[in-house]
């Protein structure tokens, strides 16, 4: 590298130019965006948002819907709702939603924090959120857009 302002040759990691004296600046070269490096904290957040939202769902269905089948019609005989869908059911749905969304918030923190991990496991959930139409289905394309191809791969490895 060479003095801007003499043009005399630096060596090493000069704070002062040798020959005119004057401060020397190194520039650090900025990181470099790319596809991933761009959409990874919105991905996160994304994910984070959708999964907090499974996640007061399956709150409701575990703690709300066992106690509300007994207030449907035909409570009274025994032949209602309930009937056919236990509430021991609904406690173990909305566990598994507990437990999945979970996971996505997880998941989501890792995109965040880039840690190596977090990509396949974001690929992994991106593709289960397909089935969850409208809004599952636009996070996982979105998700499978950002993280899916080979490119990208090498893309979150440079970044994590």
């Amino acid at each position: 590298m060479y003095c801007d302002h003499c043009g005399s040759e630096l060596h090493g990691r000069e704070q002062f130019c040798h020959s005119c004296g004057k401060p020397v600046v190194w520039a650090v070269a900025p990181a470099r965006r790319n596809r991933v490096t761009s959409h990874l904290p919105v991905l996160g957040i994304l994910w984070i948002v959708y999964s907090a939202m499974h996640l007061l769902g399956g709150a409701f269905v575990a703690a709300v819907l066992p106690r509300a089948m007994f207030w449907g019609h035909g409570a009274a005989f025994g032949w209602g709702p309930h009937f056919f869908l236990p509430g021991a059911f609904f406690g173990m749905f909305g566990g598994f939603l507990f437990i999945v969304s979970a996971l996505g918030i997880i998941a989501g923190w890792g995109l965040i924090e880039r840690r190596p991990w977090a990509r396949t496991m974001a690929i992994v959930f991106g593709c289960l959120a397909l089935l969850n139409i409208p809004l599952g289905t636009a996070l996982g394309i979105y998700t499978l857009w950002v993280l899916g191809s080979s490119d990208s791969g090498r893309q979150y490895r440079e970044a994590a």
